[in-house]
């Protein structure tokens, strides 16, 4: 890169007005459209710098559609975006690899808007989350879905989903922050416990623990998402309680003793705590720190933050939840966090008897010819489409790797042709027909008819993040009924949180 930095929103902005408004203005005529640019990066977040140029960077966006004219237009569109998207602008390429040994591309992404919306979080936010998807969904996704910059929303919808994700109902944030006070207050003696008994290493690990925890609770206190780790103190310092907290949460994780960091430790936890009472969601609670029972340690018991906040909250279902929170206060590997694992976390909230499905399924094509779906757990979580025989595949659109819930959910991308791609193939690299590893290729129209039939069956509504149980069909090969006709394909469970 040669040119001065642009931050990415703004190169985005200035990318739709100059470049990409004129072609889809022209292209798509009276046909509604939004643009932004929400999701994945740094700038998405504001918080890119010249580093970011480094890998996967110039003017992108997503443009999104109604259903049907994504059904209709999605193809040529990106078609004709690739033609007469210029091969700069502002200095940066238009067309740049995602991950680096991909071919290049550009960037201006053309997607169904409920679709988008439903793949991120498992759900159609049009009619508001319910209590089990508000908690299976991570913070980060939040972030990344209301962050960014809308360019235009001429489908008038795209604002309004963003709206409806800004902040958490307010008895499931009350139930949030109770468990993050819970949170604090399982691991507050252990500072000077571990220091007491020679393990300093250990004390500093709790320490440091603590204080990841406290700068959470602040962020939620002040209604912002928490980002994943490599934001976390970028977000904190914008909060304006940063400025008296910081200090004391530096001194408690460059301490030598354990006393030194309970020292700088407990001033933190009452700023915490008064912030609570300033909320005002619970009668006003002691915020000075005190013993923890006849030991010399001292806490701010966050318990009974907890205690108070549940007794606030006036849904039934969610008062009967245990203390442990959102999907992402109880889980933080990134083989389960990531945004593009959403398959995977509902698999892990279902339990792990059902982290490995094995299941083959038959639907009858149109033409007589019979179709096979099979759905392996492999190392890398995905599914693979199988046709006629046992074929190492994954059933990708534009290199996103499609789960069999999203093959199934997202039926109104499945009348276009499927690009395959090798397992284990990094990202985005995909195989052409003519060359698949797999010696395969799979029409959109057969994946439509495959989809179709109700020989794919699951034991709960599709999207539920507890019962996506696969079961056998009653019905024989080549009689079940196409899509929208015929019984129910799924029975329905409960969407309990």
């Amino acid at each position: 890169m040669t040119c001065a930095f642009l931050p990415g929103l703004e190169l985005a902005r200035l990318f739709h007005a100059e470049v990409v408004a004129p072609i889809l203005n022209t292209a798509l005529d009276r046909v509604p459209y939004s643009a932004a640019l929400i999701g994945w990066g740094s700038e998405v977040q504001g918080f890119d710098t010249a580093r970011s140029t480094d890998h996967a960077w110039g003017p992108r966006m997503q443009v999104f559609l109604s259903s049907g004219d994504f059904r209709a237009h999605a193809d040529e569109l990106d078609a004709l975006l690739d033609r007469e998207l210029p091969q700069t602008f502002h200095g940066y390429p238009v067309r740049f690899p995602f991950p680096d040994n991909a071919p290049a591309r550009h960037w201006v992404h053309v997607n169904d808007l409920q679709g988008f919306f439903t793949e991120h979080l498992g759900e159609d936010p049009a009619a508001g989350l319910s209590v089990s998807g508000w908690l299976t969904t991570l913070t980060q996704v939040l972030r990344e879905l209301t962050g960014g910059t809308v360019c235009h929303d001429g489908l008038g919808l795209l604002d309004s989903y963003r709206q409806e994700l800004t902040w958490y109902p307010d008895d499931v944030w009350r139930y949030i922050l109770a468990c993050q006070w819970m949170r604090l207050s399982q691991e507050e003696p252990f500072v000077g416990r571990c220091g007491e008994v020679g393990d300093d290493l250990g004390s500093a690990v709790v320490a440091a623990r603590q204080v990841r925890d406290l700068m959470k609770l602040c962020l939620l206190m002040n209604r912002v998402y928490p980002p994943y780790s490599k934001w976390l103190g970028t977000a904190f310092g914008e909060l304006s309680c940063a400025a008296a907290l910081k200090p004391f949460l530096s001194a408690a994780l460059a301490a030598q003793s354990w006393e030194e960091r309970e020292r700088h430790s407990v001033p933190a936890y009452e700023i915490a705590a008064g912030m609570h009472n300033d909320l005002g969601l619970t009668e006003p609670l002691e915020a000075k720190a005190r013993y923890f029972h006849t030991r010399p340690f001292l806490v701010i018991d966050g318990y009974r933050f907890t205690d108070a906040l549940m007794t606030t909250i006036n849904d039934p279902q969610v008062r009967a939840l245990p203390p442990v929170g959102a999907i992402d206060q109880y889980i933080d590997s990134t083989d389960v966090t990531d945004r593009n694992f959403a398959n995977r976390r509902r698999q892990y909230t279902t339990g792990p008897a059902l982290t490995t499905p094995q299941l083959d399924k038959w639907a009858g094509a149109s033409d007589g010819r019979t179709l096979s779906l099979a759905v392996t757990d492999t190392p890398s979580g995905r599914a693979s489409i199988v046709d006629g025989r046992p074929t190492p595949v994954v059933l990708t659109s534009r290199g996103t790797a499609f789960s069999l819930e999203s093959v199934r959910t997202r039926w109104w991308n499945l009348h276009r042709p499927h690009r395959l791609r090798r397992d284990g193939a990094p990202q985005g690299e995909t195989v052409p027909p003519s060359h698949s590893a797999a010696g395969t290729f799979v029409s959109g129209r057969r994946m439509r008819e495959l989809v179709g039939h109700r020989h794919i069956c699951t034991s709960a509504p599709w999207g539920s993040p507890y019962q996506a149980v696969p079961r056998p069909c009653s019905s024989a090969p080549n009689t079940c009924p196409p899509l929208g006709q015929g019984p129910a394909r799924v029975a329905a469970g409960p969407r309990s949180a």
